[in-house]
C-alpha cells in the first residue's frame, strides 16, 4: 500500500463531475470521480471550514469518537468497471474491523478524522498518472462554495 494525499478537487470539463486528486510522495496521481456532496465535504475540509450544521461525514466522525471507535486508515484497494472500491479500517478495544464504503465518502471521513489514505500498489501501477500537481484555490462555484483547482495544468493532462 502507498500513502496518498488529497491534493485538491477539479471539475471534469465535459460533464462538470468533481474529481478528487490523490497524489503519492513519488508524484503518482490517482483521480477519483465523486458526487457533488462528497466533493463539497472534502473541499470544506481542505479549506479548514466548518459548515453551520454537521454534514453526514461530520456525524459519522463524531459517532466514532463518542463511542471509542479508533479509525486507523482508509484503503482504496480495487477498481472494477471504472468504479473504485475502498474500506475503512477501525477498531474498538482489541477487536479490529473493516467496512466497505465508497472512496469519496471514505476520503471525506478520513480527512475529518485525520487518518491516512492508502492506495493498493496494483491500482497505482494500472490506474495512476505520473504528474506534479501544483494546487491553488479558485472560486468556481456559486454561493460562496469553493473547490480546489489544479495549477497551470489542464484536466486533460491527468485524465485518459
Amino acid at each position: 500500500m502507498t500513502q496518498m494525499d488529497v491534493r485538491g478537487i477539479i471539475l471534469e470539463p465535459a460533464t462538470g463531475i468533481p474529481i478528487v486528486i490523490l497524489m503519492s510522495k513519488n508524484n503518482l496521481v490517482l483521480p477519483i470521480f465523486t458526487g457533488p456532496f462528497e466533493a463539497n465535504a472534502i473541499a470544506l475540509e481542505l479549506k479548514g471550514l466548518k459548515p453551520p450544521r454537521p454534514l453526514t461525514h461530520d456525524i459519522i466522525a463524531s459517532f466514532f469518537m463518542m463511542h471509542g471507535i479508533k479509525t486507523e486508515y482508509l484503503h482504496i484497494y480495487d477498481m472494477f468497471e471504472d468504479v473504485y472500491f475502498a474500506r475503512i479500517h477501525y477498531r474498538k478495544g482489541l477487536k479490529r474491523y473493516e467496512m466497505e464504503l465508497r472512496p469519496s465518502d471514505g476520503i471525506a471521513i478520513a480527512m475529518k478524522l485525520n487518518i491516512p489514505i492508502f492506495a493498493e500498489e496494483s491500482l497505482l501501477e494500472n490506474e495512476s498518472i505520473k504528474g506534479n500537481v501544483a494546487v491553488h484555490q479558485e472560486e468556481i462555484l456559486p454561493d460562496d462554495e469553493t473547490i480546489m483547482f489544479l495549477g497551470d495544468e489542464k484536466v486533460s493532462d491527468f485524465l485518459m
